[in-house]
């Protein structure tokens, strides 16, 4: 008997538990080992994005793909200029994209902050340091999606921005923020995907044949992704409204989200999700 060689992420915005809750897609988050998330089996259809490794040990350092060419699609539904700044990245429309579930705020390319919110009405980039963040107003609407190994991953809107705390009430938070000047000496990678890009998507990551001489003919990891949501349910969602409204409403008047600090752009908690 071997032990299972896969673990699945599913993140979602809910901080708690229904009571009295048993459907699984209900639930605020699961882990999983060695099982699919019953509903979701649609994930071993999905394809097999190799696992990139790392330029110096020649291993998978951290769960790591690349990104489609114009792989990223900003609100007007058109691809956001960038390219690949790693430096040993051979194909410079590949980004190299890790993922990561301790990270709030995704690091991204300048180019990529400004194209998703320097043309939404009344935003403003407030400097901070080498980087900044952008602010704009709640009641804004942004679609994004990624595209990866082919297929299309949408960004529901609720995990763009979140409410700011304080007098500016009506103010949201950029999630999506501007990568520092050294970020790039962190590793070989152009884009952190965090919690707002992994609520939207259910991940299997395969580890491969972890075990060294085991085989003759190892199998490498992969990364395998699935929408929980379709595209178009967002669309509607985003057109209507309704849901974004209410729910940024509900935030706004519970909220107890400390305002950004400039000491702790990430706010690192793993496997952790903001209300």
């Amino acid at each position: 008997m071997t032990a299972p060689n896969f673990l699945s992420i599913l993140l979602d915005r809910a901080a708690d538990d229904a009571a009295g809750t048993s459907d699984p897609l209900d639930h605020a988050g699961q882990l999983t080992v060695g099982e699919i998330i019953s509903g979701l089996e649609a994930i071993n259809n999905q394809p097999k994005l190799p696992a990139l490794k790392d330029t110096g040990t020649g291993k998978p350092e951290h769960w790591q793909t690349t990104l489609d060419p114009d792989g990223v699609i900003g609100p007007d539904g058109q691809p956001i200029a960038v390219l690949s700044a790693v430096p040993s990245n051979k194909n410079s429309s590949l980004l190299q994209i890790m993922f990561d579930t301790g990270f709030t705020f995704p690091q991204v390319p300048k180019e990529v902050a400004d194209g998703i919110y320097g043309r939404v009405p009344g935003s403003m980039f407030v400097p901070q340091g080498d980087i900044g963040i952008w602010t704009y107003p709640c009641d804004y609407e942004l679609n994004v999606s990624f595209k990866i190994g082919g297929a299309s991953y949408p960004v529901h809107p609720l995990d763009l921005g979140i409410p700011m705390s304080g007098s500016e009430a009506n103010t949201c938070q950029a999630t999506f923020q501007q990568r520092s000047d050294d970020f790039l000496e962190v590793g070989g990678i152009d884009m952190i995907m965090g919690m707002p890009v992994m609520r939207n998507m259910y991940t299997l990551i395969n580890f491969g044949d972890f075990v060294d001489g085991s085989s003759s003919k190892t199998a490498d990891p992969y990364i395998q992704l699935l929408s929980p949501m379709s595209p178009m349910r967002i669309l509607t969602l985003s057109r209507s409204g309704s849901e974004v409204s209410i729910l940024r409403a509900v935030k706004l008047l519970s909220s107890h989200l400390a305002p950004f600090s400039p000491n702790h752009p990430h706010h690192r908690l793993h496997l952790a999700m903001y209300s």
